[in-house]
């Protein structure tokens, strides 16, 4: 058997001979995008289960690490009569010049909840209900998972480290827009009109 490459000298192999390797992401980057509670999003439309994700801008250093464990990973535990490169690519550079990390994650396993980890600066654990709620202007690090499947190397989101944390103030994802707060009547508070008291209305004006 051939040396192993270092970059993946802890990686696990399960009985079944599928290899699992944890990465913590070394250089600080740009939380541009979190869905990490609550229902998670679909990550396109094949998929009929939903996902919780991170979109992270990181640095040209970052994305070579990345690259060269997914191809070391490929390399040794690659299908076999599989191509050379894995067909899909882990980073990729935007337009704007940034490069990005798409690591995501299904919300249940085995009929079980997932739960992604939000950590701060300390490694303490951080509450989902106040934090899972991630805005851009945010920065951290992400823990992932590699693994080798049929046609390339996937990268599974563990959990987050916040370094810097903006709030998600809202927007077309919510429907909420981005209104701040004006004088007026709240509604949020009423009672909303249903349909059966409008039944009962008609019933009373007949009587």
């Amino acid at each position: 058997m051939a040396k192993r490459d270092k970059v993946i000298k802890d990686v696990f192999v399960t009985d079944e001979g599928k290899p699992y390797l944890r990465y913590e992401t070394e250089d600080i980057g740009d939380i541009e995008f979190a869905s990490i509670t609550g229902k998670g999003i679909k990550i396109n439309k094949k998929n009929k289960y939903k996902s919780y994700k991170v979109s992270l801008v990181i640095s040209k250093a970052e994305a070579k690490r990345i690259n060269k464990i997914a191809m070391a990973l490929w390399k040794e535990f690659k299908p076999s009569g599989a191509g050379s490169k894995p067909d899909n690519e882990l980073t990729y550079e935007h337009d704007n010049g940034k490069i990005y990390i798409n690591p995501h994650c299904k919300t249940e396993m085995n009929d079980k909840e997932v739960r992604v980890g939000i950590v701060d600066c300390d490694g303490e654990k951080l509450d989902p209900e106040v934090y899972g709620r991630i805005g851009k202007g945010s920065t951290g690090y992400v823990s992932v998972n590699f693994t080798v499947y049929d046609e390339g190397v996937s990268m599974y989101l563990n959990s987050v480290q916040i370094i810097d944390f903006v709030p998600y103030a809202g927007g077309a994802g919510d429907g909420s827009g981005n209104f701040s707060k004006k004088e007026g009547k709240s509604l949020s508070g009423e009672k909303k009109f249903s349909k059966k008291s409008k039944k009962d209305k008609k019933k009373k004006k007949k009587k």
